[in-house]
């Protein structure tokens, strides 16, 4: 797993297409599209990854308390990486730490629409420890 995080002034998106391996997305209740004082976590899975999520949380919350952060938004990102898990084990890797995220931190945790293409406008801290890679 490979996750790049960045503490972001603010962090907006927009929905451009769905891809092939896109999850649904209810247009009634569509979901959050902007976050103040957020860490960004873009994440790419890798094969094996689902047996990792426990570690990568706790190297997240370790990002996480250095921060002022008071929100966490996941994003799948498959740039990050050459070998990739299937879009179904990527999403479910996702949706675990998400999951294990809401259980141990006091932050609310959202995670973006799966699969889906989407544009970004981000103001990114420049301070030192705004920016950080995580490998797992």
């Amino acid at each position: 797993m490979k996750i790049l995080c960045l503490e972001c002034r603010t962090a907006e998106y927009a929905l451009e297409y769905p891809t092939q391996a896109s999850a649904e997305v209810d247009h009634a209740m569509p979901p959050p599209l902007a976050w103040d004082n957020c860490l960004l976590l873009l994440v790419a899975v890798e094969p094996g990854d689902l047996a990792k999520i426990r570690h990568a949380a706790k190297a997240i919350r370790r990002v996480l308390r250095k921060t002022d952060a008071k929100s966490v938004v996941i994003n799948a990102f498959a740039h990050l990486s050459h070998t990739l898990a299937s879009p179904e084990e990527s999403h479910q890797a996702i949706a675990d730490l998400r999951d294990r995220l809401t259980e141990s931190v006091l932050c609310q945790v959202e995670m973006t629409p799966f699969g889906w293409q989407k544009s970004f406008k981000l103001d990114v801290l420049g301070n030192t420890g705004s920016q950080r890679f995580i490998h797992i």
